[in-house]
Formats: C-alpha cells, sequence, structure tokens
C-alpha cells in the first residue's frame, strides 16, 4: 500500500489545486482500484507473492507489479525495449517526485490522507461488500407478496379522462364572457355538425391556436392528457374534470362554462375506466424496488458491523477546545515546486 500512497503524493506535488487537483484524485483512484484488484484480496492475509524490482528511488521500490500497470495504460507506445526503458525512467522520476513529497511531510497532509482513505473505503467496499450485494435475490414469493399487500395501494389506477380544453382567463368579468363565448359557441357547433373536420385524437387541432389562453396545451390542440379526480387538483383542473364528468364518447363536448376559473370548453378524447394493473406488468419494477432496498439496508449493516467493532477512543476536551477557536478559512495552497504566477508591470 505504501506505492499507492507514493502515488498519490506524486500526483499531489505535480497539479496545484484546482482542476489539477481533480484530475489528479481520479488518476489515483482509478490505479488504485485497478492495481488493488488481486485474488488475495479477497481472502484471509496470507504470505504475499514478492514481484521483481525493476528500480530503487530513495528505499522505495518499482515492481514488475507496478510497471506491468503503467504499461498497461500508456497510450498506444509500441511494445520495444526503448519504450519499456523510457517507461522505466518515467516512473523513476514519478517516485522521486513522490519521495519529495513525502520527504516534505506532504504524506501527512490532511488532504492526502483524507483522499487516500477514501480510495481505502471505496476499495473495501468493493472487495468484501459489492458481491454480498450483487448475490442478493428477491424471490418470486416475495414479489407476489408485495403486489398483493399494496394492490390497491399501489397498483389500481384510478379512473381518467384525457381532453383538450379551449380556455380564456376571463377572470369573472361579464365584459370578457360576452366577448368570448361567441368564438366558443361556433367552434362548438361547428365540431357537432362536422366532428371529423377535427380528429378526436387532435382535440381542438390548430382552433386552439387562436381560441386558447391556456399557453400549456394551446400548442397541442388543447390537449392537457391523462386528468384524474383526486382532492389535490387545483381550481383550474377540477373544473376541467367536472366538465368532462359527463362526456361518455370520444369527441363529446362539454357545454360552456364560465366561472370563477375562466372560460371552458372540454372536449373528450378519451376515458380509461379504474382497474388494477396485473402483476406481470409490474413485476420489474416491483423486484427492482426489494433489491434496492435490500442492498441499502446490507450496506447499513456492512458499515454499522464494521463501526461497531472499531476501537475508537474520543477527546471531547479538544473538540472544545477547538469550538472555542475560530476556524480559519481554507487557503488555496500552491504545489510544492511551483511558482506563483507574477502580475505584468503596470506602465
Amino acid at each position: 500500500m505504501r506505492a499507492f500512497r507514493d502515488f498519490i503524493l506524486e500526483q499531489r506535488a505535480r497539479f496545484a489545486p484546482g482542476a489539477g487537483s481533480r484530475v489528479w484524485c481520479t488518476v489515483a483512484a482509478v490505479v488504485l482500484l485497478t492495481a488493488c484488484n488481486r485474488p488475495d484480496d479477497a481472502k484471509a492475509p496470507g504470505p504475499v507473492k514478492s514481484s521483481p524490482v525493476l528500480a530503487v528511488v530513495d528505499g522505495a521500490p518499482i515492481t514488475e507489479d507496478l510497471f506491468r500497470l503503467g504499461w498497461e495504460r500508456r497510450p498506444g507506445a509500441s511494445d520495444t525495449p526503448a519504450a519499456r526503458q523510457a517507461l522505466l525512467e518515467q516512473m523513476i522520476q514519478r517516485s522521486a517526485l513522490a519521495q519529495a513529497a513525502r520527504h516534505a511531510g506532504l504524506d501527512q497532509d490532511p488532504l492526502v490522507i483524507e483522499q487516500f482513505e477514501s480510495l481505502l473505503i471505496s476499495r473495501l467496499k468493493t472487495v468484501q461488500l459489492q458481491p454480498r450485494l450483487e448475490a442478493v435475490r428477491v424471490s418470486d414469493a416475495e414479489i407476489q407478496s408485495f403486489y398483493q399487500t399494496n394492490r390497491d395501494a399501489k397498483f389500481t389506477e384510478p379512473e381518467g379522462v384525457r381532453v383538450a380544453v379551449l380556455w380564456f382567463n376571463t377572470r369573472g368579468q361579464d365584459p370578457l364572457v360576452a366577448r368570448y363565448t361567441p368564438r366558443l359557441s361556433d367552434i362548438r357547433d361547428h365540431l357537432i355538425k362536422e366532428p371529423a373536420s377535427v380528429p378526436v385524437t387532435n382535440g381542438f387541432g390548430s382552433l386552439s391556436l387562436r381560441n386558447s389562453e391556456h399557453l400549456a396545451s394551446r400548442q397541442r390542440g388543447g390537449d392537457v392528457g391523462w386528468l384524474q379526480a383526486s382532492p389535490l387538483n387545483d381550481a383550474w383542473h377540477a373544473a376541467v374534470i367536472r366538465l368532462a364528468s359527463g362526456l361518455t364518447q370520444p369527441g363529446d363536448l362539454s357545454g360552456i362554462y364560465s366561472g370563477p376559473e375562466g372560460l371552458f370548453l372540454v372536449r373528450l378524447i378519451d376515458r380509461r375506466a379504474a382497474g388494477v394493473q396485473p402483476l406481470a406488468a409490474v413485476r420489474s419494477r416491483i423486484e427492482q424496488s426489494l433489491l434496492a432496498d435490500r442492498r441499502r439496508a446490507l450496506e447499513q449493516e456492512f458499515e454499522q458491523s464494521i463501526y461497531s467493532k472499531a476501537r475508537i477512543e474520543r477527546k471531547p476536551d479538544v473538540l472544545e477546545g477547538l469550538a472555542a477557536a475560530p476556524v480559519a478559512a481554507p487557503q488555496r495552497r500552491a504545489a510544492p515546486g511551483t511558482v506563483p504566477p507574477v502580475k505584468p508591470a503596470a506602465h
């Protein structure tokens, strides 16, 4: 694991805070999670097979395993002795930077420690938790039981209507009602005489463009989609559903209604009876929901099990002392070896 921390320190040394920091953190995560993907990670600790050493930099070995990892990640280089030597030299330079970072105390930098721990936690969950999560299954009996228990509450569709609406916001003012009512009356009379002139599936068709102030539907022939009676409906939708309640056949038209919600003309596009969704239609959704719940519980159990076994020693007096002192705002620090930008001299 020391080699992984070396890599983190090396990348920390190469990039300044900001966008560069995100780059090295991402690269470090990829390297750690890839390099740790060995069969012995998943079983009890035992003898570790040694890897041949290609070079040593300030006491830190560059092993064959690390070299192969770098070789696999190189951008399309040909396999030649020169290419191998070039990669090794790059790794030696990077390792030298990592050792310089350690000598500078950056292996104890809170940022490095925090991100290193995050990588370890991620790897721990990949090795120990992920196989258990993937092994979670939901039986047909459990799916059936959930369906029966929740059929009325979750899998019963109430009666619904799909309607088109022509609407003017008359704001309860008689002059506006008198102004717009003849227009809706003409449209209603026309559709009663010639219903096929505007197909039912089109609602009011292009007539809604010039004869409706309902912006959400006027571009769609007045189609407001499927509506269901509910105590949560606002006054506008409640008025539309009330007008549609007496319509039975697609193409039926309501009377012209004027009220505090405005001036309405409603055309029925379709009606859907109340019914229960069959198990076959919702089985996959139930299974995914049960799997998600079970995996969430398993992850919480995994974390709680580790937490309960940890030896924890709290220092309340130190915490109180920290709380009494103002916390300084974090400052951006330049990476070691970088030169701060120089402002141009004023002329």
